[in-house]
């Protein structure tokens, strides 16, 4: 049975070492023995101390596992260096001795590290911590430059503002300079002398002008009250007040009055010819109740009776002479059920009013209105 071989690095005892993992061999009873061949033609043996060699070597291994079937051989920097230092193109073939008996395989080899990687890693290290203190001197060095500039920027900043504030000062100091000192004047001996023999006289003339308002009776002086003003003033307690003339009622408001009353202060109105006040004064009676007021307002828009010389309307107007007729209509009015079904059933255009108003005219006739009852076949036919 051939057997395989191949070798990859040994990640537990790291750069320079492998492991050497051979199958197919079998238990081997005895020592075991390497060689190994490159496909070098100058010197393609592996001799001693790692060096390629012309004749061929044997390398006892002193040290092996097994594993299944497999026979796992560590190895060292003599044959793992000796491999890396070797290019990636260069193949290899293991010869295994087990004591008269040898086999042999191409050798496979995975990426290998040699022992001088470890050496490699340490000084990459080294640079990437010594490239990590260089940054951070460096950051730390920009720190310091920028708080000393913000520091010198402050500084410069109060600097400023005290020499602001010290040529304020100075120009303040030389305006208050500039100005002139206003001279204090004290009054001459003379003028003294004056202006106190000026004071009884002011003060006859006070005493006089109280004298002459209490002669006249404007200033009263409890117990010393002149006769001629105590009887002035009885005499104007005694005349009679002037009566306050009566509050005259408007005639164009119902203001205090019933429905009723508020009626024939419309119609007078009316008669008189004052036409818009009647309108108000109907329309406030309507508030207050009066039916026949709204039957009074709708005659005034109804085109039957409208006329000039009896509504401020300037023309007939059916439709606003219905509201009014239905208002009086809603109270149970039976002109107002007259006037509303009269005018629905000839003005309006559709089955709808047509039919109230046809309902009107039953209403009228049922309250004993004798005109509703000829108008009821016309508007029932109206409606057929």
């Amino acid at each position: 049975m051939a057997i395989r071989a191949e070798l990859s690095a040994d990640k537990d005892r790291g750069p320079g070492f492998g492991l050497l993992r051979i199958a197919g061999l079998g238990t081997a009873g005895g020592t075991v023995d390497l060689s190994l061949k490159c496909n070098q033609v100058t010197a393609p043996f592996l001799g001693t101390g790692g060096r390629w060699q012309a004749t061929e070597t044997w390398h006892s291994v002193t040290a092996m596992t097994a594993e299944g079937d497999d026979l796992l051989i560590p190895v060292g920097p003599e044959i793992v260096d000796a491999i890396v230092a070797q290019p990636s193109r260069v193949a290899y073939y293991l010869t295994v001795a087990t004591g008269v008996q040898k086999q042999g395989a191409t050798l496979t080899v995975h990426r290998l590290l040699g022992s001088g990687a470890a050496a490699d890693d340490q000084a990459e290290r080294e640079r990437l911590q010594r490239e990590a203190e260089e940054r951070e001197r460096q950051e730390r060095e920009a720190e310091r430059l920028r708080q000393e500039e913000a520091e010198r920027a402050r500084l410069d900043e109060a600097e400023r503002l005290r020499r602001e504030q010290e040529e304020a000062t100075v120009l303040a100091a030389q305006r208050q300079a500039a100005e002139p000192i206003a001279p204090v004047f004290e009054p001459e001996p003379q003028r003294r002398r004056w202006m106190l023999a000026l004071i009884p006289a002011v003060l006859v003339l006070s005493v006089a002008a109280v004298a002459g308002s209490w002669y006249a009776c404007l200033i009263p002086i409890p117990g010393l009250v002149p006769a001629r003003c105590t009887a002035e003033s009885a005499a104007e307690t005694a005349q009679p007040s002037a009566e306050a003339p009566a509050a005259v009622a408007s005639p164009s408001s119902c203001a205090g009055l019933g429905a009723d009353e508020c009626i024939r202060l419309a119609e007078t109105a009316l008669s008189e010819k004052r036409l818009e006040p009647a309108r108000q004064l109907f329309q406030q009676a309507v508030q207050l109740g009066g039916a026949q007021a709204a039957v009074a307002l709708g005659r005034m828009y109804d085109p039957e009776t409208w006329s000039a010389a009896a509504s401020p309307a300037p023309a007939a107007d059916w439709e606003t002479a219905v509201y009014w007729y239905e208002t009086a209509a809603r109270a149970g009015d039976g002109a107002g059920l007259l006037g509303a079904g009269r005018l629905l059933c000839r003005e309006a255009k559709s089955d709808i009013e047509r039919r109230q108003g046809l309902k009107y005219l039953r209403e009228a006739e049922t309250k004993g209105v004798a005109e509703a009852k000829a108008l009821i076949p016309a508007c029932e036919a109206k409606g057929s």
